[in-house]
């Protein structure tokens, strides 16, 4: 950044306007004889700086620098200095490449800093020569003529604080004290309000909200009682309006019955009275045809005799027939000896038993041969070990632990008896005394089952269809939401292109002769041609076509318009029209690609002249390729505008480009009719549903009557369960057939502890004796036990043997049964064809018995 202007203008020796240009980027100096204003330049270069030492530019006050304090008639001291910016970055001003600073004084102490011709602030103006390290202020800036032998002579360390004065780099220094400075009295003072929260403000804050949610529970239990109160008022009412209704209809239907009670018995006297004569009457034709009557009656009673002889005889011989078959079974049934096949069966299992006795006295003898040579042992060995190879004394101990073992669990099962039994009987007295306090809850219960099942059946009786009220509420929901919804788009299209707005000039001004404006009135078929179409029609859009000059007239004259109007009359229209020459030759040079915009729009049919004005002389091409050529051709000489909305003319004149928004005044009033077709589809809708939902609300007032009643019921009769599980009586009578099922293990328990007490006290005393009697038996026991093996080893010869005649015995009385088995299952088939045909037969018989009957009692009538 270098200097390229200075302007001084009333600054000391300069009064008028001096600028001084052609600075060099890199090095100045001003020359000149003594007394032309040499230092005065430098002055004025560190005044507009900010220089604030006015010593430095030999001055007490800033009055002196005013060109001879103003006693000239000069009140102000001016000066203005721009820099180029180059490649210096200066915050806030990188976009521009001048930089323009000027100060100015004046007489009586005012002074003023403007950058770039805007005011601005000492201290901004100050900022902005630091950022690019200029400070007028720091001493070591200007270096004057005695100063330079001193700077010449000092120490590095002293030439390098006067290169960080001269820099500023001490000006950062010192800021970066006063920051921290600041810095720590802030930390100080959020130390204390850090304190100050923490002893003071959060305990406060946490009772308050304590406080405060303690009052939001009671809002809202106030809330919900005072909702509840409502609640059930509301049901209090509804109640008394379902009786009242219930009375109602009740009455009505009383009333009905009554009136038709009323009919009936009318309706009945008359058929008494009508009954009364034909009675008579028939009581006189009976006496006219009853001579008739007895002749034909006996003729009847012959016939009915000779068919009770034969039924007769038919009975008869059907009996003999049924005598001969029963006979037959009998002798069937003795031909064969079925106690011989009882007899055989019984064979079969003594044989088989003998068969298994057998076996199980060889497999005893095999026993008892073992169980002698064991005792031949234990006897030989001194310690009587039996079969199980324990000793006596072995024996014994077990016996006698096992007899304590059962006296203990003996004693306890008596305790335990004794105890359920106290328990039992205080338990039942408890229940009898509470069933009795509970009779009423049970009959509760049983009238609340009673009235669910009611309920269930009146509900299945109304035959509502609850999904199908669901369904209509949906579709009534959303058919009114997007009616609403589309009717607010009406509304907002219709905010941006309102209708004409006029006070009707006179009381019988016909409204319908205003017909609108023209974007109103007609309908684009194809969306591509809507940019063409508003170009081509351009502020005719927006032009109001009414039937006549007159009223045309009247509105401007006494319509008391809002704002300024083309009125387009239908009666007084004369728009210039393409030819049929023109349109066949801008067909034929276009090759179809180019059409009159009047046909491009859909319109009511008495809106010619209106259309002709707007859209009859103007051609929409597909291209601009097109539009010229149309446009260059002498035979069309129409005017062309392309789909992208570049307009033509035969003068010569082109517009086009950008269109912010091109398009959008007929696209908005398409919307806005979609809009308001959509709008009144869904009334439709919602109308059709809301009949339909008027059509159900009997039904569903009915259904939800009975819906509610049948939920209370219901919960009335879970309540009910509840309480019955819970009584005390349901408890009291599952305790009792707990402690029963635990008496009755008390019981089983006992006993079974004391037959084993009883067994393995006798064994401990049997074997007590066997051991004091042992050392003087031993040989008897000895000879005693070889005589047991010499039977035992006897008898399991002789089983053996019995044994395999036995099993020879089973398996021919097997043989034999299943022979008998088969013949008496052929005969036993034999007899029950026998049996089959003597029903057949009896039942014949009861046939011919019933007609025989029928015959004798329809002689008897005749």
């Amino acid at each position: 950044m270098h200097v390229t202007e200075l302007t001084i203008e009333g600054f000391k020796s300069y009064a008028n306007r001096v600028t001084l240009t052609n600075f060099d980027e890199s090095f100045n100096a001003i020359t000149g004889l003594n007394g032309t204003g040499k230092s005065n330049i430098l002055d004025a270069i560190c005044f507009v700086l900010g220089l604030k030492n006015l010593t430095q530019v030999r001055a007490n006050s800033l009055q002196e620098l005013v060109y001879k304090q103003g006693q000239a008639g000069i009140t102000k001291a001016s000066v203005s200095i721009t820099f180029k910016r180059g490649n210096t970055s200066i915050q806030g001003y990188d976009d521009k490449d001048f930089i323009t600073i000027t100060r100015q004084i004046m007489i009586g102490g005012r002074n003023k800093y403007l950058i770039n011709g805007i005011n601005a602030m000492e201290g901004r103006v100050a900022d902005l020569f630091h950022s690019v390290l200029l400070n007028v202020n720091n001493p070591t800036f200007l270096i004057m003529q005695g100063r330079i032998i001193k700077v010449l002579n000092m120490k590095p360390l002293e030439i390098l604080g006067l290169l960080e004065e001269a820099v500023g780099t001490k000006n950062y220094e010192k800021k970066r004290r006063d920051s921290m400075r600041v810095l720590e009295q802030k930390q100080k003072k959020l130390s204390e309000i850090d304190e100050l929260l923490k002893s003071e403000l959060f305990p406060a804050l946490e009772k308050y909200t304590k406080l405060s949610n303690e009052f939001d529970d009671f809002i809202k239990l106030q809330s919900q009682c005072e909702r509840l109160r409502k609640q059930t008022m509301a049901l209090d009412y509804y109640t008394g309006q379902q009786a009242i209704q219930k009375g109602e209809e009740e009455l009505h239907s009383l009333e009905l019955q009554q009136l038709h009670l009323a009919s009936e018995i009318r309706r009945l006297a008359d058929e008494i009275a009508a009954v009364k004569c034909e009675e008579q009457e028939l009581k006189r034709t009976h006496e006219r045809l009853l001579k008739d009557d007895l002749q034909k009656a006996q003729e009847r009673v012959d016939l009915v005799n000779v068919d009770f002889v034969k039924a007769k005889t038919a009975v008869k011989n059907q009996a003999a027939i049924v005598k001969s078959e029963t006979s037959s079974l009998h002798t069937l049934m003795k031909s064969h000896d079925y106690k011989l096949l009882e007899k055989s069966a019984a064979t079969v299992v003594s044989a088989e038993a003998a068969r298994d006795e057998a076996a199980a006295a060889a497999e005893a003898a095999a026993a008892a041969v073992e169980a002698a040579n064991s005792e031949i042992a234990g006897i030989e060995a001194g310690d009587g070990r039996d079969e199980t190879n324990r000793s006596l004394v072995e024996r014994l101990a077990d016996a006698k632990n096992q007899a304590t073992a059962a006296t203990s669990s003996l004693r306890q099962a008596e305790i335990a008896q004794q105890h359920l039994t106290r328990q039992l009987n205080d338990t039942r007295q408890r229940l009898a005394s509470k069933e009795k306090n509970d009779l009423g809850l049970k009959q509760e219960l049983a009238t609340a089952q009673e009235e669910v099942a009611i309920g269930e059946g009146k509900l299945k009786e109304v035959g509502f269809d609850e999904p199908r009220l669901k369904h209509l509420e949906a579709i009534l929901e959303e058919a009114s939401t997007a009616a609403r919804q589309a009717w607010e788009t009406v509304q907002s299209i219709g905010m941006e292109y309102p209708d004409l707005s006029y006070v009707p000039p006179r009381r019988d001004f016909p409204t319908a002769a205003v017909r609108g404006s023209v974007a109103k009135l007609i309908t684009v078929d194809n969306k591509d041609h809507l940019l063409a179409l508003e170009v081509a029609a351009g502020a005719k859009l927006h032009q109001v076509v009414v039937n006549t000059k007159a009223i045309g007239k009247e509105l401007l004259e006494r319509g008391n318009l809002a704002r300024r109007v083309t009125f387009i009359p239908l009666d007084g229209m004369d728009g210039r029209m393409a030819t049929s020459n023109q349109l066949e030759a801008a067909h034929r040079l276009s090759e179809g690609r180019a059409r009159l915009a009047m046909d491009l729009v859909s319109y009511p049919p008495d809106l010619v002249p209106a259309m002709k004005y707007v859209y009859g002389s103007v051609l929409i091409c597909e291209d601009a390729q097109v539009a010229q050529r149309l446009v260059n051709a002498r035979e069309v000489g129409l005017r062309c505008v392309t789909l992208l909305g570049d307009d033509l003319s035969p003068g010569g004149t082109m517009t086009g480009g950008a269109r912010g928004g091109g398009g959008r005044t007929l696209q908005r009033i398409a919307q806005l009719r979609e809009a308001e077709r959509f709008g009144k589809e869904k009334e439709t809708a919602a109308e059709a549903a809301r009949d339909e939902l008027k059509l159900l609300e009997r039904s569903a007032r009915e259904f939800a009557s009975v819906t509610r009643q049948l939920e209370m019921d219901r919960h009335k009769l879970k309540l009910l369960q509840e309480r019955v599980l819970r009584s005390e009586s349901a408890e009291l009578a599952n305790q009792i057939a707990d402690l029963e099922t635990a008496l009755q293990a008390a019981v089983d328990k006992a006993q079974s502890a004391r037959e084993t007490q009883a067994q393995k006290t006798a064994l401990a005393k049997g074997l007590e004796e066997e051991i004091s009697n042992f050392p003087k038996d031993k040989e008897k026991l000895l000879k005693a036990a070889k005589e047991k093996l010499r039977v035992a080893k006897t008898q399991i010869e002789s089983s053996k043997q019995k044994a395999k005649a036995a099993a020879a015995a089973a398996t021919a009385a097997a043989a034999e049964h299943e022979a008998l088995t088969n013949e008496a299952a052929e005969q036993q088939g034999r007899s029950e064809v026998a049996k089959k045909q003597v029903v057949e037969a009896e039942k014949r018989l009861a046939l011919r018995k019933e007609e025989a009957d029928a015959a004798a009692a329809a002689g008897g009538a005749a």
